[in-house]
């Protein structure tokens, strides 16, 4: 399994590109679409001799790191939402 940075993944219409990647053969439930960025993170059991353009293959731990990074900034708009709805139903 190699984890992977996939650079510039969104289009200039706004769809994701996946630079010819497999998307059958990522990890399922490892796919990482951080807010506001310009890219992804996936682990994949594709074989990769060698990276496609605007790809860039991580270490698991940089990949742990985006993922965890990614869970906080998920929990922190969570808890804004929350407070948001509070702030109305009162």
């Amino acid at each position: 399994m190699k984890f992977v940075k996939i650079n510039n993944f969104w289009n200039m219409f706004g769809q994701p590109d996946y630079k010819g990647l497999d998307i059958n053969k990522f990890e399922p439930g490892s796919q990482l679409y951080p807010a506001n960025s310009t890219y992804a993170v996936v682990a994949t059991n594709e074989g990769l001799s060698s990276l496609p353009t605007d790809i860039e293959e991580l270490t698991q731990e940089q990949y742990l790191e985006e993922k965890n990074n990614n869970q906080k900034s998920s929990k922190n708009l969570q808890d804004t939402i929350a407070e948001l709805i509070k702030e109305t139903l009162k």
